[in-house]
């Protein structure tokens, strides 16, 4: 534990203090033990503070919270990051409202090139979830971290399409890490924590309040590179995320639904108010921000691993293999196979046939 975390995670916890305050208060004291060594003559100078907030600091008595939260984020193999700390996400930093304190488990990968929110109606079509499988296979060669809420509907089937894809997947929480919300999607949790984590501002203890998850959305915006609304009514957490995208100057796409359906009410709005740009595929996507392939991806070897067995499979059957085939013959588990095949696919590597068969690309 790094000495400041302490006082951190107690000036977190302090009544009526928010990120913007509490960020003046490091920026003028040069440390959260400092703000607490301050008298209450010197807290109270200093601008946008005053004598009551000066009063709320000094009388504070929360040292024994604090540190219970620090023991139960441990115990929870959790990590808990100041906006002060090298490993707290860049993209989130930069805003002023973003939180002081975040507590995060697994894996989530903050900072790589791209990053995409993902949102939508909790009861959404098989349109929808359509829809969201089809982007993400289009954004797949482009290795994007998939963000999301790990709520019903659209949330969840972006995140479990990104794990079915190996693609990095991150959840952002409206409570804390031991009250996973809601509890049906436990096990997608933890699938989570070994391709991406869990990442929440709430300390341990906080339940899934109502107030909680229009916050939690502007962590999800603030994340991502782009948001893509699939599915939305005429208000509702995706509405609220997509105010934040914009409001971050960064770029929100909509995809575009039938207009008597209640779910694509929202998007179609989006697009008519000119608050969203038209998403109809992951191209679109790609063309509008610029994304380039990962120099990486086209010098990968083949010469070991998974993919190396598909592709002897190939080469002794030139006709094409059927994908259940491919799977006995390579003996790689059916929930892997689609994503190697897919990989395989988008580096030209082989080609679809049909019959649900796969051939190899001669060039």
């Amino acid at each position: 534990m790094h000495s400041d975390l302490l006082p951190q995670v107690a000036l977190s916890l302090l009544p009526g203090l928010g990120p913007v305050t509490i960020r003046q208060l490091i920026s003028y004291c040069g440390s959260a033990g400092n703000v607490f060594r301050s008298s209450k003559a010197e807290l109270a100078l200093i601008p946008g503070i005053g004598p009551k907030t000066a009063e709320i600091i000094k009388s504070a008595s929360n040292q024994e919270e604090a540190e219970e939260q620090i023991d139960k984020a441990r115990e929870f193999g959790a990590v808990i990051s100041c906006y002060t700390d090298q490993q707290y996400p860049s993209r989130l930093k930069s805003h002023d409202n973003a939180p002081v304190l975040l507590y995060s488990v697994g894996k989530p990968a903050y900072d790589r090139s791209y990053t995409v929110g993902v949102v939508g109606t909790r009861r959404p079509t098989p349109y929808g979830t359509g829809v969201v499988r089809k982007i993400l296979t289009d954004l797949f060669p482009f290795k994007p971290t998939v963000i999301s809420g790990l709520a019903y509907g659209i949330d969840i089937a972006a995140h479990k399409q990104a794990l079915e894809l190996g693609l990095p997947t991150i959840g952002v929480l409206g409570s804390s890490l031991d009250h996973i919300y809601p509890p049906a999607h436990q096990g997608i949790a933890r699938k989570m924590l070994n391709q991406g984590g869990l990442v929440t501002e709430l300390g341990f203890g906080s339940k899934p309040e109502a107030f909680h998850f229009p916050s939690r959305n502007r962590i999800i915006a603030a994340l991502s590179d782009a948001l893509v609304v699939v599915e939305a009514r005429n208000k509702g957490g995706a509405l609220i995320t997509a105010s934040y995208t914009r409001d971050f100057g960064k770029t929100c796409f909509a995809v575009p639904g039938p207009i008597d359906t209640p779910a694509s009410f929202g998007c179609n709005q989006l697009i008519k108010q000119h608050q969203a740009s038209m998403l109809t595929s992951g191209k679109d996507l790609v063309e509008q921000l610029k994304w380039k392939v990962p120099r990486q991806q086209s010098e990968i070897s083949y010469q070991s691993g998974e993919q190396v067995r598909i592709l002897e499979v190939l080469r002794r059957n030139p006709l094409g293999v059927h994908v259940d085939q491919i799977c006995r013959k390579t003996q790689i588990p059916i929930n892997r196979i689609a994503r190697e095949l897919l990989d395989l696919e988008v580096r030209g590597e082989i080609k679809a046939a049909p019959g649900k068969k796969f051939v190899l690309n001669r060039k």
